[in-house]
């Protein structure tokens, strides 16, 4: 491998320790919206489609950050349209330093060590 192609396998491989490490949150609030008798008026886009929930979680949907995406979701629970709304966010995205590009060697070897260590192991969960 030349230079380039060893730079380029150093970055790919910090990109997959911050992958490793950011965290995926999931939200979920049923809505009130039933699709009649709610007064938009002068409410237009996003909003409008947001009206009936709480203050708390208006206010925080105005607050979307590129890793944030939000949509209405719709479950059919005996002939009845439930709607939900979710949020997917996205956090610690921060790129790992080179200077820890050791440590996170380190840490993969462990976990990999581990797992073959354990793996053979078929025990169901329990509490």
């Amino acid at each position: 491998m030349d230079d380039k192609q060893i730079r380029q396998r150093i970055y790919e491989y910090l990109i997959s320790a911050t992958l490793k490490d950011c965290s995926i949150i999931f939200a979920f609030q049923k809505s009130d919206y039933n699709g009649r008798g709610i007064n938009t008026q002068g409410v237009s886009g996003l909003q409008s489609q947001f009206y009936n929930y709480s203050s708390i979680f208006q206010e925080r949907l105005q607050q979307i950050s590129l890793t944030e995406t939000q949509s209405v979701i719709y479950h059919n629970y005996n002939g009845f349209y439930k709607h939900y709304i979710y949020k997917v966010n996205v956090i610690d995205l921060d790129p790992k330093p080179l200077a820890k590009l050791h440590y996170y060697k380190d840490l993969d070897t462990n976990i990999v060590k581990n797992y073959l260590k354990y793996a053979a192991i078929k025990k169901k969960c329990s509490e």
